[in-house]
């Protein structure tokens, strides 16, 4: 079956958004002072201003690298609970990673077992594979 244009464009839309995801979350690893990252950080955060949850997921994940200058988990979970609200599909990677943060916590922030299987729970009730999967592998 032929894909139309619609489909094809939007197909190519999200390969160049994982693209620039992937060359974003890159530079924010190798970098060692905010500095480095300004321009990264700003673009996660136009990105974000849209609305589309993956774009608000890796802006918060960015605030949640706790090895970096810029960690921020009070703005890095704000964000994150953002990201994960809605009830589509679209918010199920969002909420998967809000719940293996709460699962393990971070630095300056304790982990919340009960909230992590909730979120958790909640991206695989939205057909998430990767939730689905740890599902079974932490809780049967």
């Amino acid at each position: 079956m032929k894909r139309s244009k619609t489909d094809r464009e939007q197909a190519q839309f999200t390969r160049d958004f994982l693209t620039l995801m992937g060359q974003i979350i890159s530079d924010l690893r190798a970098a060692e002072s905010t500095g480095e990252v300004t321009t990264q950080l700003e673009m996660l955060e136009k990105l974000a201003s849209y609305g589309m949850p993956q774009a608000v997921t890796f802006y918060g994940l960015a605030y949640m690298m706790d090895d970096k200058p810029w960690y921020d988990p009070e703005k890095g979970m704000d964000i994150l609970k953002k990201a994960a609200e809605g009830d589509d599909t679209q918010s199920a990677f969002s909420k998967h990673e809000l719940g293996k943060i709460y699962m393990c916590g971070r630095k300056g922030l304790a982990a919340d077992p009960v909230s992590g299987k909730y979120w958790i729970g909640k991206s695989a009730e939205l057909g998430y594979a990767p939730a689905i999967e740890e599902m079974k592998e932490r809780w049967g």
